[in-house]
């Protein structure tokens, strides 16, 4: 299945539908850890269209069965704290967060929501710990989060929606 072809699979899906309640945004990837400078752009683009891209073209795609929806992004600190060698999640969380404020302000009728659930034991986060400094040099700063037992698990930050 193509990604276009999926967009068009959704809006098929949802097409008996006059509205959907909820949709949560939660895309991202961990990777790449590298200097902004010398990431392929390949893997720029690809990072960008999941966690920029697809997130919009979902909502395009199911936008006439928006009416008081609630939109729940789920965004991260890193949005706003650059990181090191992982710029690129980072820079991709930012757009996220931008486009929920862009939403908000552009449809009244739309409930659109930030949730930041801080550390939490996703396979990103993992991915993140388990770099080494010279890879990830803001690691210690994650690797804190585990020495302190205060990484969450997915159902904890899933109750505190």
């Amino acid at each position: 299945m193509t990604i276009p072809n999926s967009y068009s699979q959704i809006h098929k899906h949802y097409s008996t539908v006059k509205n959907i309640d909820y949709i949560v945004i939660c895309a991202g990837q961990a990777g790449p850890f590298s200097s902004l400078l010398n990431i392929p752009l390949e893997d720029l683009e690809q990072a960008f269209a999941l966690d920029v891209v697809a997130p919009l073209k979902l909502l395009q795609s199911l936008s006439c069965r928006l009416h008081k929806t609630r939109i729940l992004f789920i965004g991260s600190y890193s949005s706003q704290t650059p990181r090191s060698h992982w710029s690129v999640y980072s820079i991709g969380k930012a757009a996220q967060l931008m486009a929920a404020r862009c939403l908000k302000k552009e449809n009244e009728n739309l409930k659109v929501g930030i949730f930041y659930p801080g550390a939490v034991q996703t396979d990103i986060f993992q991915s993140a710990v388990s770099k080494s400094i010279d890879e990830f040099p803001d690691q210690p700063d994650y690797q804190h989060f585990v020495d302190t037992n205060t990484v969450k698990t997915p159902i904890e930050a899933g109750k505190q929606i």
